[in-house]
């Protein structure tokens, strides 16, 4: 195969095809470049590929003396030459390339480095002017790891960053974000869901982000089943910065990975935009685009009976309604902070509520039988319940509930975060003084058929803290029945309180 380049100077209205890497032909059945990724700066065009001579197979297929030996990575470097041809543009890239294959030359993830490929998603070209690059790395072991490879002189030299994101990770793609680098990266083999991970620190270190968005996003409905590539950008809508995913449903399974999805994220909530592919295609591997004048583009594959081909996607419906939910996450924001400045910090002087890390807020009227969420993402189900002036009256005697999803939203589960750390708080007014005990919220942990209940409950004059057979009491305050009061129930570092 050759790696093909197709631009167009003119909007999309017309396009030149141009073969950037050819293949070298050195063996007619094996010869290939392989795993093209892709970042742009300025007038210039990076594309990180692998290329092999005579050896077949995928990669950790031939992880061994002869598939290492044939494997040669570089990074191609494109400049754009912009001129006049008659009365229209003319477009030519001249490319020059750089070998790769001498800096692979230290352990991963506890043994000797073999092979690495590029991440197959986008990279980045962060604020200060750095250029990064996803990359899928092999260990002598036939372990793989997601990181980066990374210039600061633009292109002139490359270096790896020395931390790892994630053992079994791979291709993956990515952002910058707050400051940070973002690696959305593809799991397989039991981890059936995409993980994402932030660095501060140019790949020295990775954490994955369990405490908001990793992990959501699943990989086919019972979260088993292979992941794939993904596009994973960041763009500024109605003065809103959000970050941009696309992965495919796969409700076929295996590796058909059909009916792609385009996912929205403000780094705490996650909205599902849509689905981008048409009906049931196969749609495994795809990008996203954003231009300056504000269109956003999807280019993604489709596999019809093993018939590849590319769909360059216009998303217009999909960026009006992106652009309208940023709107509604703008708004609620800046109707609870008040006059609080964003951040996690409290200030004692002002009269909002911060709302740094806030996923999901369950206010105003039910919609039928849904207590809808205010920030569009995971709706609540009830249950002898009513909508009041002031929010929602259950009927606790007749078992009025409100039941908020994370597991059984089933393949994406927003709210993934609540596994390790949640701050659940809810206000409530008394009618009159409870006789018993009385629930008032709880956390279901369910891990196989066994289910445990976290809940708190006030029973008398003690709040009574509970999970599965063990209690811990504390003495209440007298109610007033004519106040509100809040209740906050709260996992963080393995401590509940």
């Amino acid at each position: 195969t050759d790696t093909v380049a197709k631009y167009s100077t003119d909007g999309g209205r017309t396009w030149k095809r141009e073969v950037i890497i050819p293949n070298g032909r050195v063996d007619a059945h094996y010869s290939r470049v392989v795993d093209p990724t892709v970042v742009a700066k300025g007038n210039n065009i990076y594309v990180l590929v692998g290329r092999y001579n005579v050896t077949r197979g995928y990669w950790h297929n031939r992880n061994n003396k002869a598939g290492i030996a044939d494997w040669e990575p570089f990074v191609y470097k494109g400049t754009v030459n912009v001129g006049t041809k008659g009365n229209a543009t003319d477009v030519s890239i001249s490319w020059e390339r750089t070998a790769l294959k001498s800096l692979y030359n230290f352990p991963v993830s506890g043994s000797p480095g073999t092979q690495f490929l590029g991440g197959a998603g986008g990279g980045v070209v962060t604020s200060n002017g750095t250029i990064v690059l996803p990359v899928q790395a092999r260990n002598k072991a036939n372990r793989v790891v997601s990181m980066i490879l990374y210039s600061a002189d633009d292109g002139k030299s490359w270096h790896f960053g020395k931390g790892e994101a994630g053992v079994g990770t791979s291709e993956a793609a990515l952002t910058e974000w707050d400051g940070k680098l973002l690696i959305s990266a593809r799991s397989d083999g039991g981890q059936g869901y995409r993980m994402i991970f932030e660095s501060s620190d140019l790949g020295a270190t990775w954490k994955e982000m369990l405490n908001s968005i990793s992990r959501v996003i699943g990989n086919s409905p019972g979260r088993s089943g292979p992941g794939s590539s993904s596009g994973f950008i960041t763009v500024t809508v109605e003065g809103v910065p959000v970050m941009l995913i696309t992965h495919p449903k796969n409700l076929k399974g295996s590796y058909y990975r059909d009916r792609l999805q385009l996912w929205m994220t403000d780094g705490n909530r996650m909205w599902h935009v849509g689905q981008v592919s048409e009906g049931d295609d196969n749609s495994a591997y795809s990008s996203l685009l954003y231009t300056p004048d504000g269109v956003l583009y999807c280019l993604h594959e489709q596999n019809i009976d093993e018939v590849y081909s590319l769909h360059l996607v216009r998303l217009v419906d999909e960026l009006k309604s992106i652009k309208s939910t940023a709107l509604v996450w703008k708004a609620q924001d800046e109707l609870l902070l008040g006059n609080c400045l964003p951040g996690d910090k409290y200030d004692p002087g002002c009269d909002g509520i911060p709302t740094a890390g806030l996923a999901g807020l369950l206010v105003g009227p039910l919609t039928e039988k849904t207590w809808p969420d205010a920030y569009r993402c995971v709706n609540a189900a009830t249950s002898g319940a009513v909508s009041t002036a002031e929010g929602v009256r259950l009927d606790v005697g007749g078992g009025g509930h409100v039941v908020w999803p994370v597991s059984e939203q089933g393949q994406d589960q927003r709210y993934y975060f609540t596994n390790s750390e949640f701050t659940l708080a809810v206000t409530v007014r008394f009618d009159e003084m409870p006789r018993g005990e009385l629930p008032l919220l709880g956390f279901v942990n369910r891990k196989g058929k066994v289910k445990k209940i976290l809940k708190v409950s006030l029973s008398g004059v003690e709040w009574l803290l509970a999970y599965g057979n063990e209690y811990n009491s504390t003495a209440a305050e007298p109610l007033d029945v004519n106040e509100s009061h809040q209740v906050v129930l709260a996992l963080h570092d393995g401590i509940v309180s």
